[in-house]
């Protein structure tokens, strides 16, 4: 019998650890904000570590290939004394730095493997789906996760150029359904001006997060609601408090419960009107030959009833995992 969940949200729904994609220019701080997450240990593929080396004690693993994260992932999944036996201190943050750089790692094994060096539309769409499966078990961690990702500059015709986060394929675009929090981090530079015009002191380097949509970036969001559009990112401890703070405690205010209704799928789909071609009663939904293509990752399904449930729900045609997704 194929049964589903129907759900009041409560105080269960509401994230209970951090999930944030930041992005910004090579320089801006974007390492050095994720090293003052609680605890945090670097997954890394840009190469570059003065900044850790700089800041001291904080531990990285390179990865350079899925293997390399799949290890990784395997003993983050530990409960959390378990986890600091194994790594040697406490674990509670892990920083993919960065993924845009993890993406280029998968697409050069890709084409290694089909002896080519020019990549085509279908390499693309493997690289969406390999990576939206591997972010999906990486969101379900029981650790705080960081996402980092360079900017790209993308012309919207004469008058505008927006900035996105610098991947390739529609994994650009899917990699917010990952994460709570998008934010755009960005600098400029401040000079003391005197009464006569000249500059005094040294300049002064002023960051700014910004968790808000802007024209130029219009990805920038926070689910949560918790965060103001502009933060100040000068002090990086601080912004990294500030945004815990704001994010987690707003779950204890939370005082409604969840609740949960079962529905019987199966005995609504016999009862249902016919259908030109299918007899009334008959079961659809176990037979072996019946396929479908996820809308939403493009991956081939066999279970039909997630493909009845999501068109009667989204409209669209989904697989199992990507319904629990955008159910949430």
């Amino acid at each position: 019998m194929t049964n589903i969940e129907v759900k009041v949200a409560g105080r269960d729904e509401y994230p209970d650890r951090l999930r944030i994609l930041l992005v910004g220019q090579p320089g801006v701080g974007k390492t050095r904000l994720a090293a003052s997450f609680r605890n945090p240990i670097f997954a890394n593929s840009a190469g570059g570590l003065t900044t850790l080396s700089q800041i001291g004690n904080v531990p990285y693993v390179t990865v350079e290939s899925e293997r390399d994260l799949y290890a990784l992932k395997l003993g983050l999944e530990r409960p959390a004394d378990e986890r600091e036996a194994l790594f040697g201190r406490p674990v509670d943050t892990l920083v993919i730095d960065s993924v845009d750089e993890f993406q280029r790692f998968l697409m050069a094994s890709r084409l290694q493997q089909m002896g080519r060096q020019d990549t085509l539309p279908e390499d693309w769409g493997w690289i969406a789906t390999r990576l939206n499966k591997i972010f999906a078990g990486l969101s379900q961690l029981p650790v705080d996760l960081v996402i980092i990702s360079r900017t790209k500059d993308v012309s919207m015709g004469s008058d505008l150029t927006v900035v996105k986060p610098n991947l390739g394929g529609s994994f650009c675009e899917g990699i917010h359904r990952y994460v709570h929090s998008s934010l755009l981090m960005r600098a400029h530079t401040e000079f003391d001006i005197d009464f006569e015009g000249d500059e005094q002191n040294a300049p002064t380097i002023r960051r700014q997060l910004l968790a808000a949509p802007q024209r130029y970036a219009e990805w920038c969001h926070d689910k949560t609601g918790q965060l103001p559009p502009v933060m100040i990112a000068d002090d990086p401890d601080y912004v990294v408090g500030e945004i815990r703070d704001r994010i987690l405690a707003a779950r204890d205010e939370i005082i409604s419960e969840s609740e949960v209704q079962t529905v019987d799928l199966e005995s609504w789909i016999a009862v249902k009107e016919p259908v030109e071609g299918v007899e009334p009663g008959t079961d659809q939904l176990n037979e072996a030959d019946t396929t479908y293509v996820c809308m939403n990752c493009s991956s081939e399904c066999s279970e039909a009833s997630w493909q009845v449930l999501s068109e009667a729900k989204f409209g669209t045609s989904l697989c199992h995992d990507c319904f629990k997704e955008k159910d949430k």
